[in-house]
């Protein structure tokens, strides 16, 4: 790359973040800058955390503490700038990544979800919006064999990565929702039509994951439950469990009807410029 076209992409991001900060402010969200080192960790089976020897570990998400302040009653609220996770480097992927996250108090799915799609279309334009269940998306993209050997839950991830994703958003915004309870994180699950789903939304564009979404859990005794059987899976699968944060589940007391957003910001980038490879757009 020579020096024109590292400037036009210093000015792209440029622009790409003064576009994201002024969808937000006219809507009323207050932009936060949280802590990026914290004694205690969001617990996640397949998220591995760099530690900071005795500080504590480098956040993959400001969930946490924007949590703390949505308890603390902040109100509508983003966050814009860098997150880590170890381990994490290929085409779509870099260990340091920018992401924009954004919670919504008292509000409804409808209108949470049409204004996410509002601020995607800024940058990818206007596509029609698909809707699909985790089961129905499985059973439309899964293929007829799949391996032996393996756990329930390790067949349902090969076939999401294999089959199913790189099939979603080709032409649309494909919102994939009502995942198995399984994999709820800190989404709440709600019994529809006899089945008990977790209320988790992602965003699919050309075979593209790009955002992860959730009807937020406002429970402290289901969060500390979610922590420790996603450690219990850590362990199980050979890595070492985490430090739940204590902080975040002594203050969690979310206003009614909150739900966030996690987007990969510099993967938005990506589409936008149809670029091949997440270090095209990064500084």
């Amino acid at each position: 790359m020579n020096m024109s076209q590292e400037f036009n992409k210093v000015k792209f991001r440029s622009e790409a973040l003064a576009k994201t900060r002024h969808f937000f402010s006219q809507r009323g969200f207050l932009e936060v800058d949280v802590p990026i080192c914290n004694k205690g960790a969001s617990i996640d089976a397949y998220i591995d955390l760099f530690t900071i020897e005795n500080e504590g570990y480098l956040h993959s998400s400001p969930e946490l503490r924007m949590k703390d302040l949505l308890s603390q009653g902040s109100g509508n609220i983003y966050f814009l700038g860098h997150v880590f996770r170890k381990e994490e480097n290929g085409s779509r992927h870099n260990f340091e990544f920018t992401m924009l996250e954004y919670y919504r108090v008292e509000t409804t799915e409808e209108i949470f979800l049409s204004e996410f799609i509002d601020y995607i279309s800024l940058f990818l334009g206007n596509r029609p919006v698909v809707t699909l269940s985790f089961d129905e998306a499985m059973k439309k993209y899964a293929p007829k064999t799949v391996p032996e050997g393996y756990s329930d839950e390790e067949v349902r991830h090969y076939i999401l990565s294999h089959f199913v994703e790189p099939a979603l958003g080709r032409g649309n915004y494909t919102l994939l929702t009502n995942f198995p309870p399984s994999e709820a994180s800190l989404a709440q699950t709600a019994v529809e039509n006899g089945v008990e789903v977790a209320k988790r939304y992602e965003l699919f564009v050309d075979g593209v994951e790009l955002a992860n979404g959730f009807f937020e859990l406002s429970c402290k005794k289901t969060a500390t439950e979610r922590f420790s059987q996603a450690n219990f899976k850590r362990i199980k699968m050979g890595k070492e469990p985490y430090l739940p944060d204590t902080t975040f589940l002594k203050n969690l007391s979310l206003p009614e009807n909150t739900y966030g957003i996690a987007v990969g910001f510099d993967r938005l980038l990506m589409l936008t410029t149809k670029a091949t490879d997440i270090h095209q757009v990064i500084l």
